[in-house]
């Protein structure tokens, strides 16, 4: 079971990835995502992935976070020039 995380500015969408099948959707402000994970913590959560737009500072904290809380792999997918030909334009990626 591998929980999806996207999180944004405004806000971040958590998702459940089990099965070739999304299930368990929330999306809640982001400046309030540490209260979410209660949702999440007692399921069999093997692997993690998350995508971040946010401060390097604040997304340490929660990544320490989701270490602690889930101890299991986790992908911080980050953000590049360009990744499986898809190109990113912004001028800083």
């Amino acid at each position: 079971m591998k929980l999806l995380i996207d999180i944004g500015n405004s806000n971040t969408k958590l998702g459940i990835w089990k099965y070739e099948k999304l299930s368990s959707v929330h999306v809640i402000e982001t400046q309030n995502i540490l209260k979410i994970f209660t949702r999440y913590k007692n399921k069999p959560i093997n692997e993690v992935f998350l995508t971040s737009v946010i401060s390097t500072k604040y997304n340490n904290k929660i990544l320490s976070y989701i270490k602690k809380t889930f101890k299991s792999k986790i992908n911080n997918i980050i953000s590049s020039k360009e990744l499986l030909g898809v190109k990113n334009t912004y001028k800083q990626p």
